[in-house]
């Protein structure tokens, strides 16, 4: 019988070497098991955040102590927290002096957008997640504003802010517009080499691709009816699996830098679209994965503070966060799937996207 046990044992071990010559990585990774999930923590992270983001909110409504028109891309991001965390934010709750979150950006949008379609479009974000009409918000028309600017000969709304321009897009896909197929064309014929996206137009060796833009580019991709199986949003997830730091986390500008909850959400962001479970591998990095890695910085306030050593912008890091948490997880394990991690040339994403 112990040499039975020891063949037995012989045998396994040969059986594990075996595979894990054979086996590719991504069927390796398919093999591992999943990490923890991570829904009781967001649950009790989001209405701590929510909490501190009712400190922050002024007398008149508004988020943000610059008591000029811009304050409105805070009130904005505050106020699409709001919606999607499920709160109204045109409610009594959400109210200073007599004026809700919601009334405060009406009166503030306008003189902060003017006719740039990449500030229309976040508002827009915000106005749709609170039930209002982007249309008609405040005796202003949004969609007409991001229409208007839209340049049919490059396809973008925005002549040199690729960031503004997927702001853009954005709101029109969440207004339930449909995109211009010339705007996912700048999209796609705008990613660089790597995979990625840099916020300016186009990338260049001193403004490369970047994380935040990256995973921007990735939701509004998706929000436009882009395929999840595209060359273009596999290479953009290779992309962000590159730069993902031994902490699992982000940093802003490739891997440079600390990882920030604001890179780190926005890669989530990008990846949640793409259909990618963070917290499986190959995202985790031991016990840590990205999820875990933007609750760390969160502090006892409530507040998400922008790195470990650097509390920067608590408001943009903590509406990032929201923005990222709220959203819909996988709860089965998806990790990368089999070529993800392939180099895609430019021209053939281009080629593959005139077939769908």
């Amino acid at each position: 019988m112990p040499f039975i046990r020891r063949l037995a044992s012989w045998a396994l071990a040969i059986l594990i070497t075996l595979t894990s010559v054979f086996l590719s990585p991504a069927e390796v990774q398919a093999c591992s098991p999943p990490s923890r999930d991570s829904s009781a923590a967001r649950r009790a992270a989001v209405p701590r955040a929510l909490s501190w983001l009712h400190s922050q909110q002024e007398e008149d409504g508004r988020v943000g102590r610059s008591r000029t028109v811009q304050d409105a891309p805070a009130t904005a991001d505050v106020v699409l927290a709001i919606a999607l965390a499920g709160e109204n934010p045109n409610s009594p709750a959400w109210s200073r002096g007599g004026r809700s979150a919601l009334a405060a950006l009406a009166e503030l949008a306008p003189g902060y957008v003017g006719s740039d379609a990449g500030k229309a479009g976040k508002v827009v974000r915000a106005i749709v997640a609170a039930g209002a009409n982007p249309r008609a918000f405040g005796g202003t028309d949004y969609i007409a504003i991001i229409q208007k600017a839209y340049d049919s000969a490059t396809g973008l709304y925005h002549p040199d802010s690729f960031f503004r321009h997927l702001l853009a897009v954005q709101g029109m896909a969440a207004a339930g517009i449909p995109v211009p197929p010339g705007a996912v064309w700048s999209i796609l014929a705008s990613q660089g080499e790597d995979g990625g996206w840099g916020w300016v137009v186009p990338v260049t060796r001193t403004l490369r691709a970047d994380v935040d833009t990256t995973g921007r580019a990735l939701t509004a991709l998706v929000s436009a009816g882009v395929p999840l199986t595209s060359t273009a949003i596999v290479s953009a997830t290779a992309y962000l699996a590159k730069q993902q730091r031994a902490d699992a986390g982000w940093g802003g500008q490739g891997s440079e830098g600390q990882t920030n909850s604001n890179g780190t959400a926005l890669a989530l962001q990008g990846l949640l679209a793409a259909g990618k479970n963070p917290e499986s591998p190959p995202w985790t990095r031991g016990a840590a994965n990205p999820v875990t890695v933007l609750l760390v910085l969160q502090e006892i306030g409530g507040a998400f503070v922008y790195s470990a050593t650097q509390a920067e912008s608590r408001l943009l890091a903590t509406t990032d966060a929201l923005h990222t948490l709220i959203l819909p997880f996988p709860t089965s394990e998806n990790s990368i799937a089999r070529g993800d991690g392939c180099y895609y040339p430019k021209s053939r994403r281009l080629k593959e996207w005139r077939a769908i």
